[in-house]
């Protein structure tokens, strides 16, 4: 990572009061979430990666579509 971007992470961690590999991780998770919230296939996809069985899944997708 460059310098500069480098310092602005520390800043934003120590402003915050975490490591800066904790901001690094809250920062990706948070890029992550946003990009659910626009398409439900990459929302499945991202639940079944973190281990949601497809019977959930299933329910899941059933319930958003009733929600349509």
């Amino acid at each position: 990572m460059p310098e500069p971007r480098s310092r602005q992470v520390a800043l934003a961690a120590a402003f915050l009061g975490i490591s800066s590999e904790q901001w690094i991780q809250s920062v990706i998770t948070a890029g992550l979430l946003a990009l659910t919230q626009n398409d439900a296939t990459f929302a499945l996809a991202l639940a079944r990666s973190a281990g949601v069985s497809w019977e959930n899944l299933e329910k899941i997708a059933k319930q958003n579509a009733e929600l349509q």
